[in-house]
């Protein structure tokens, strides 16, 4: 069974996922997008979108003009979300849950291209900022750094708190980031040292 983007949605294709998972819920939104945002994992009844689930993240990019509606159908614009593990594991991801899904990360990654990505959870700012940055991920701690922006290779990288943990102050936080970000020319974050 494939997604509408071709990838496999087949549990099999993660060996780490449990018995309960029926699918693997890859990447959603605009295919064009500039913004990666990037969930740990996707949530437990999450079924064709990774927005499922998440009330305040489907919020955080209907308030920052991502997208149209805050629901987990909404039609994203220079958004999109793919989750680093592409089913909902039973406690917090394993190093073999994140290398089985990476394949499929990777390749949302290359294709989309991003100017900036936000890193939505612990597991993901350690996961990203150890592959696509060179600052040691054990320097960035949730919540303090949540909203900072790091930078990657190629590309900023914004820190924030899980989707589940962004309540109305850390939506106003990251959305205060975001704005920032799209003040500015941020298409000239490729290859820029941060002042």
């Amino acid at each position: 069974m494939k997604n509408p983007y071709g990838m496999d949605t087949d549990p099999g294709a993660c060996p780490s996922a449990p018995a309960s998972c029926t699918q693997l819920v890859h990447g959603y939104g605009d295919v064009t997008a500039e913004f990666l945002f990037v969930p740990e994992m996707v949530h437990p009844n999450a079924a064709g979108s990774p927005l499922t689930g998440y009330p305040p993240l489907q919020e955080l990019l209907y308030q920052t003009g991502f997208a149209d509606q805050a629901s987990p159908e909404a039609t994203l614009e220079n958004a999109f979300v793919a989750p680093l593990v592409r089913f909902a594991p039973e406690a917090d991801p394993t190093t073999a849950a994140y290398q089985e899904c990476e394949p499929f990360f990777d390749a949302e990654l290359r294709s989309i291209n991003p100017e900036v990505v936000v890193a939505l959870g612990p597991g993901a700012v350690r996961q990203l900022l150890s592959r696509l940055s060179t600052v040691a991920p054990e320097s960035v701690t949730l919540p303090a750094a949540h909203g900072t922006k790091i930078r990657g290779r190629g590309f900023a990288i914004v820190a924030s708190v899980a989707p589940a943990a962004l309540d109305e102050a850390a939506q106003g936080t990251l959305i205060e980031a975001l704005d920032a970000i799209l003040s500015i020319d941020y298409r000239q974050t490729k290859g820029q040292r941060d002042p």
